[in-house]
């Protein structure tokens, strides 16, 4: 999912801690009343997007955990 110019991918139990321990955040976005947080959805992390093999890489665990929630 791209939303502006932040590229997120779908995260499940297992592959979220990578995107927090890079200090990544989930997607998130701010209704009237407070902020929400979708933690399905982490921001891709720059270095990840400037290397292909690591791209596919974490892509593919995407859609793995996209395909299997």
């Amino acid at each position: 999912m791209i939303m502006g110019n932040t590229l997120y991918f779908c995260v499940n139990d297992h592959t979220r801690k990578d995107y927090e321990a890079k200090g990544m955040e989930s997607f998130s976005y701010t209704t009237k009343k407070r902020r929400v947080f979708v933690r399905k959805y982490y921001a891709v992390p720059e270095d990840i997007i400037e290397e292909q093999d690591e791209l596919v890489k974490w892509g593919t665990l995407a859609i793995d955990a996209a395909t299997n929630a």
